[in-house]
């Protein structure tokens, strides 16, 4: 099941996977801190895409999420709840259209 609740991308999944892949302090981890100030660069935000694709089962496109290391938080976790989110609506889409 996709909507099960450990599948599903907010800014608390995103803060605890800082904590735990990145060693971030929870402390440190806010909704307007970007990605510079928590001293990740472009390399470790790729890192954290692959991350939450392996938590999701879902493959995301890094060049159309948008983020950098002066995204925020907030921005981030948007722009990936919206990937994951259409991503597992087209995937949804193509089997209920392959059953017809």
């Amino acid at each position: 099941m996709t909507d099960a609740p450990q599948d599903q991308l907010d800014e608390a999944m995103l803060a605890r996977l800082l904590s735990e892949h990145f060693e971030i302090d929870p402390a440190q981890v806010r909704s307007e801190a970007t990605f510079d100030e928590l001293e990740l660069d472009s390399l470790a935000v790729l890192e954290l895409v692959v991350v939450i694709e392996e938590q999701t089962g879902v493959e995301l496109q890094e060049e159309e999420l948008g983020l950098g290391p002066t995204s925020t938080l907030a921005e981030a976790g948007r722009a990936l709840a919206q990937a994951v989110a259409e991503a597992q609506h087209s995937s949804a889409g193509a089997g209920k259209s392959a059953l017809r």
